[in-house]
């Protein structure tokens, strides 16, 4: 009687609607999102919009959800309290919305994880019948497959996509970062070994051994070494779960198409040198031959080894249980990686059997590799801000406002390369805690839906795809930033909730109080969560939206019409709707900082302090907020409060040299303040102030020499005396009459580059020094000149000291 009832409160016609409208979202999802640098969150302005669409879309299906629940949520499984349970993902990240350093970011930050849960939700309700997680299996190979084909069509040079090769020699594709894309490709090479292991479709087995080549070729040509760390061990986490038989035909799976891909490497990467040169059609054609003829290679290859191979002898393994000798060829496989990886490091003959890009990789993974060495400073800086925000966390893009005043060296990463260090940062240990339950209590419900699924003799292996996915992104994830892509953690929850969702593994406690004390009726209660979140956020994520297309309106205006009045209208609108966003602010902030310039009118700064004023509260902790209140105070004519508040950030960010050329300029205008008032004795307060900031730059320099140097060179490039700090320092020396100095310090900034304001300033006051002490260098002179004929009267005006 209850299940009609239940059947009668929805209508199978309306659950099959209401389904096939939220698969056919995932599959769209699936197929399109990745294009959008795979909606990676680098907490900064261009990433936005494709997030805020896809929160806004999400939320609408996440009201269908809500309605789902409504009509049939009953607590009577894992999966019903694993619903429950996700939403204190969102809820830990609520929580760090009272103590975050950057309110907006924390803000994107909430409403991601919002998607993180629809995406379970999805998993766990709507594909759980056969034929939706096969629906589901082939959206996740189908968009992997294009989207590495994609890769290569950019590695071939017939299509263009930012970034998609980094240094010109490795494939990062739409991810923009190769390490994010080789995981990628490690999760959808291991889907496709299951297709193979298990499809009964013909098309399907074809077009799964098809594509091992473009798969293994790519994850090789990304030169991630992460990736082939995470290999083994995804393996091994899939051959415990198979028959031993099978396990066999996965390695040969896996070594003729490694074998094949290891002899394509060399000649991919002559032809990728090539079109780098000039793109030729021939080499590009070339190319394409290599993959396809060895994708048919392989394709055939697989083919004798299902019919001659595997159909022989699996019926002697397929009616057997698992046992511990399951783990033998698991245990070998990994002793052949490590012996393998061993002789290569040993400098063996194996070193000729491979690339010599890839040996390059392979020989440099140590501790002193700059990459290993930079991600366990990154490690330890990062636990130095745990230790100030403990237990809730410093919010969403905690890590790229705070790190600059935590760096222990000048390096920059807006990425800590850790995602589960990086999620303690933001929400504490207890949004961390909350999200190791979560992820254990679903792979523990997989292994009890498992054991229930054998005993009952309806185990498909194909089910292992899911908690492989989750596995392998989430391995790679604790060296890497993978799920700071919005794309791949929504596959992660999507598969989560698919792994863990099914109302066969009951929870009887739940079961016996629920009919005992009649609780039925109250579990409507839950779907008002969903429903009333999706209503919140399609409410906040359309305002956000319409923030954007303002500012966007307000930046075409100013580039092409530069009305006024429109422009300020559109902006206005941007900040009222969005009043945390920095960029909005900073935006206007220098537009009314211009038309001071312009007008003289003080009305204009007066705004501009109230816009910065009213920022302060979201974005103190901001560089960006930094800068441009020290740049409004210089405008205000407070250098005082100017020199004491850049001090002050000064000492919360000693690797900034922004800070240090903003203090040096101040304590330059002071100084010249004072010269032009005529109160010679307080220059020199001002000019040994910014003199010495110089030297403590020039000493910390001297100082990377004792560095490691990895560690030298990314402190060399990131820390050094910048155009502007020579200037001003070089002005001070000339001030002073100590022309050999300043000439000496000037000479650094020359540079040729005459359409930059600075570099013609830098060259002016070198000239009116240099001819001081009888030095003269026509060469500049003349092409100063020539450039800007009044140039000739303003260097004698500086060497009659009338400037």
């Amino acid at each position: 009687m209850k299940k009609s009832n239940r059947t009668k409160a929805m209508p199978t016609t309306k659950r099959s609607k209401m389904g096939f409208g939220v698969l056919l979202f995932v599959v769209l999802f699936l197929l399109v999102a990745p294009y959008d640098k795979a909606l990676f969150n680098g907490y900064i302005y261009s990433f936005e919009k494709p997030i805020l669409l896809t929160v806004l879309v999400s939320s609408l299906v996440l009201f269908l959800i809500g309605l789902h629940l409504y009509r049939s949520f009953r607590l009577e499984s894992h999966r019903d309290l694993l619903s429950i349970l996700v939403w204190l993902i969102p809820l830990s990240y609520s929580f760090t919305l009272l103590n975050a350093v950057s309110l907006h970011l924390a803000l994107i930050d909430f409403y991601i994880r919002v998607i993180w849960v629809v995406f379970f939700l999805i998993g766990a309700y709507f594909v759980q019948s056969d034929q939706a997680q096969r629906i589901m299996k082939y959206a996740l190979a189908g968009s992997g497959y294009l989207i590495a084909i994609y890769g290569l069509l950019q590695w071939f040079g017939n299509v263009t996509y930012q970034d998609a090769i980094l240094q010109g020699k490795r494939l990062s594709n739409v991810f923009q970062y190769p390490n994010a894309y080789a995981a990628y490709l490690l999760a959808i090479l291991i889907i496709t070994i299951v297709i193979l292991n298990t499809t009964k479709n013909k098309f399907m087995y074809y077009t799964a051994s098809f594509f091992l080549i473009p798969l293994v070729a790519s994850i090789l040509l990304t030169l991630s070494r992460g990736a082939l760390l995470v290999l083994p061990i995804a393996l091994i986490f899939y051959l415990i779960f198979i028959p031993r038989i099978k396990q066999l035909i996965t390695l040969f799976y896996l070594l003729i198409s490694g074998i094949i891909s290891l002899f394509l490497f060399k000649p991919l990467n002559n032809i990728r040198e090539n079109l780098n040169n000039e793109f030729l059609i021939s080499v590009s054609l070339k190319g394409w031959a290599m993959i396809v003829i060895s994708s048919f290679i392989v394709m055939m290859i697989n083919y004798l080894i299902d019919r001659h191979l595997y159909k022989k002898y699996d019926k002697f393994e397929q009616n057997k249980n698992y046992s511990f000798s399951n783990l033998l060829i698991p245990i070998l496989t990994v002793t052949i990686f490590i012996i393998l990886y061993i002789l290569v490091l040993s400098g063996t003959f194996l070193i000729k059997i491979f690339p010599n890009g890839l040996i390059e990789r392979l020989i440099g993974f140590n501790l002193y590799d700059s990459s290993v060495f930079s991600r366990s400073t990154f490690y330890n800086d990062a636990f130095r801000i745990v230790g100030d925000y403990p237990v809730f966390g410093a919010g969403g893009g905690a890590w790229s406002v705070l790190y600059d005043s935590y760096r222990s060296y000048p390096y920059t990463s807006s990425q800590v390369h850790n995602f589960f260090l990086q999620y303690l940062m933001e929400s504490g240990f207890v949004g961390l805690l909350i999200l190791v339950a979560i992820l254990v209590y679903s792979f523990v419900a997989f292994y009890n839906k498992m054991k229930g699924l054998q005993k009952k003799g309806k185990w498909k292996e194909e089910y292992l795809i899911f908690p492989l996915v989750v596995f392998i992104i989430l391995c790679h994830s604790f060296i890497d930033f993978d799920m700071s892509f919005v794309y791949l953690a929504a596959i992660v929850f999507l598969c989560l909730g698919i792994a863990s969702g099914s109302k066969q593994t009951g929870i009887k406690v739940f079961q016996r109080v629920t009919e005992k004390l009649h609780l039925q009726k109250w579990m409507k209660v839950y779907s008002f969560i969903p429903i009333s979140t999706a209503i919140v956020l399609v409410v906040f994520s359309s305002i956000y939206l319409k923030a954007d297309a303002n500012f966007k309106k307000s930046i075409v205006i100013a580039n092409k019409t530069g009305s006024y009045n429109e422009l300020i209208s559109h902006l206005d609108n941007a900040i009222d709707l969005v009043p945390s966003h920095m960029d909005y602010t900073n935006v206007k902030v220098s537009m009314l900082q211009q038309l001071f310039q312009q007008s003289g009118n003080e009305a204009y700064l007066n705004e501009a302090w109230k816009l910065v004023s009213k920022s302060e509260s979201y974005n103190e902790h901001n560089f960006a907020f930094i800068e441009t209140k020290i740049n409004l105070l210089m405008k205000k004519g407070k250098h005082e409060e100017a020199a004491s508040y850049t001090e002050a950030k000064l000492k919360e960010r000693p690797w900034n040299t922004r800070l240090y050329e903003k203090a040096i300029e101040i304590y330059y205008e002071l100084g010249e303040r004072e010269r032009l008032q005529g109160n010679n004795e307080l220059i020199d307060d001002q000019w040994n102030k910014a003199t010495s900031l110089y030297m403590e730059m020039e000493d910390t320099i001297k100082g990377f020499s004792n560095l490691q140097l990895n560690q030298k060179n990314e402190s060399i490039n990131n820390f050094r005396i910048s155009p502007g700090i020579i200037l001003n320092i070089g002005k001070i020396e000339y001030r002073k009459e100590n022309y050999s100095d300043a000439t000496r310090i000037l000479a650094r900034g020359v540079s040729f580059d005459l359409d930059i304001p600075l570099n013609r300033e830098i060259a002016r006051w070198y000239l009116a020094a240099s001819r001081k002490v009888n030095l003269n260098y026509t060469e500049l002179y003349n092409r100063l000149v020539e450039f800007e004929p009044e140039e000739e009267n303003k260097i004698k005006l500086l060497m009659e000291n009338k400037m």
